[in-house]
């Protein structure tokens, strides 16, 4: 048979599998590519090997007409658009990592429950719950206080929002607050991802091993138990 597809002239979307759609747009999409010369080719993918068809077929992509006001140089603004997309690719995934984070939480109150440990575990728990609590908000902010219009510091993800919008929508290029942006979270996610390998490498890992200690049930993520 006939099949056409059409490229979009975007590049592949980073987001993490299992992001959901928003109402920007309802699926993942990638940013704009660069005006200039790229080339296509058809492969085919049988039991994992991939086997050219046709091409390279050279082709060139320009703008349609010239903006009303002076814009960036078009590889620049696909650069940036490259940056929010790698942001986007470790937000994305963050966004996802959290509720896991917070149902181990959950899990291990339930297997302290339903254990004879108590006391000084009850409170390490809790000090695990506020500094998950801290982390959450740190990446998206306090949703109860965002649900009361409450002004609280600017999340990671918030300054995120405000570089993308200076990159998904146009071609003119972004704003230097636009940047700004960009480079304060690119900078707070760095350190935000070592708090949350160590929340996971020790203090999750020490409470889980001290629940096992204390002959709690099995919760997911653990080790199997021994007998």
């Amino acid at each position: 048979g006939l099949h056409r597809v059409a490229w979009d002239l975007r590049y592949p979307p980073l987001d993490a599998i299992g992001t959901p759609g928003s109402f920007i747009a309802p699926e993942p999409v990638g940013f704009l590519a660069a005006t200039g010369s790229y080339s296509a080719t058809l492969e085919a993918r049988v039991d994992g090997q991939l086997r050219q068809l046709a091409g390279p077929v050279p082709l060139r992509v320009e703008r349609l007409r010239e903006g009303a006001l002076p814009g960036a140089d078009p590889a620049e603004v696909a650069a940036f658009g490259q940056r929010v997309a790698r942001l986007n690719r470790a937000l994305s995934a963050a966004n996802l990592h959290l509720p896991l984070l917070e149902q181990r939480l959950t899990d291990l109150q339930q297997a302290l429950a339903r254990s004879q440990a108590g006391g000084a575990l009850d409170a390490q728990l809790e000090q695990a719950r506020q500094s998950y609590f801290e982390l959450r908000d740190a990446m998206t902010g306090d949703p109860a206080k965002a649900a009361l219009k409450e002004p609280q510091p600017e999340s990671i993800g918030g300054r995120y929002f405000h570089a993308y919008l200076g990159a998904a929508f146009s071609t003119y290029g972004p704003t230097p607050a636009h940047t700004r942006s960009l480079d304060l979270a690119e900078a707070e996610y760095a350190q935000w991802r070592e708090r949350v390998d160590a929340f996971q490498q020790r203090t999750l890992a020490i409470l889980e091993q001290a629940l096992i200690d204390a002959g709690a049930p099995w919760t997911k993520g653990q080790p199997l138990p021994r007998l």
